[in-house]
């Protein structure tokens, strides 16, 4: 196996080494590394392992973790990149955090893995305890594992899974879906269910199976439920199967 090393050392303290890779020549796109330790050529496996406060960038995207390494095919064309250990990525006013990054550029793909994982926009931030992932070409994030959701109004969401779909031009959040153990908490009321749909378009929230609100100590269950947003009214309903609505109201104990 042929190894390339490059390493160099300042006032003893710690190295800065710079590498620009022209990797995609049609387009003009550089991948810039950074690292305060060593780069290392790997010529038979295909890639660069860059150590020690790594800094990679291309294409509008920003990569930082105590390692990256940069995967390139027969062109030298770079076409994966995968960050370990205290990893973030940036790219359009979005920002991903992880234990670990692989980030796909042919298909804008993002992995997010290990430890916690967060996304974060103008409009949401997730954060799972298992796998959060991102298709920029789509503009759909996916998390599993303990979501909670934080929306720019407060509004906090805990779910076991989260498709959330974002716009194309600036990244808005413009409808999610969550499923599994929903729990939704806003200012003045707690509502869980097995399933969850907010559309930004009309502000609302549908709710559906085991839906059940909790408003200081009132309680109403059935198995629909719609809150507006802008309004602050939920309304709870019966399906087909099952018609009956349940309420409990007690008065306040303040």
């Amino acid at each position: 196996m042929k190894t390339l090393i490059f390493t160099f050392f300042f006032s003893s303290l710690f190295v800065l080494l710079s590498l620009t890779l022209y990797a995609n020549k049609k387009n003009n796109s550089e991948l810039i590394v950074e690292a305060d330790n060593s780069i290392v050529f790997y010529e038979k496996e295909k890639y660069y392992l860059a150590s020690g406060n790594a800094i990679a960038s291309k294409d509008g995207i920003t990569l930082k973790a105590n390692s990256i390494k940069a995967f390139f095919d027969k062109k030298k064309k770079i076409n994966k990149i995968i960050a370990n250990g205290n990893a973030s990525i940036l790219k359009d006013g979005i920002i991903a955090k992880a234990g670990k990054v692989r980030y796909n550029f042919k298909n804008q793909f993002i992995i997010l893995t290990k430890k916690t994982q967060s996304f974060k926009s103008e409009e949401i931030f997730i954060k799972t305890k298992e796998v959060l992932s991102f298709d920029n070409s789509k503009k759909i994030a996916i998390g599993k594992g303990k979501v909670q959701v934080t929306l720019k109004n407060g509004i906090k969401i805990y779910t076991d899974e989260l498709i959330a779909n974002f716009n194309n031009s600036n990244n808005s959040l413009t409808k999610d879906k969550s499923k599994r153990n929903v729990i939704i908490v806003t200012k003045n009321e707690r509502t869980s269910s097995n399933f969850a749909f907010f559309d930004k378009k009309t502000n609302l929230i549908k709710l559906k199976e085991n839906v059940i609100i909790t408003r200081n100590n009132s309680k109403i269950t059935g198995e629909l439920g719609v809150t507006n947003l802008k309004t602050g009214i939920t309304k709870i309903s019966g399906n087909k199967k099952n018609r009956r609505v349940k309420g409990k109201f007690l008065p306040s104990t303040k």
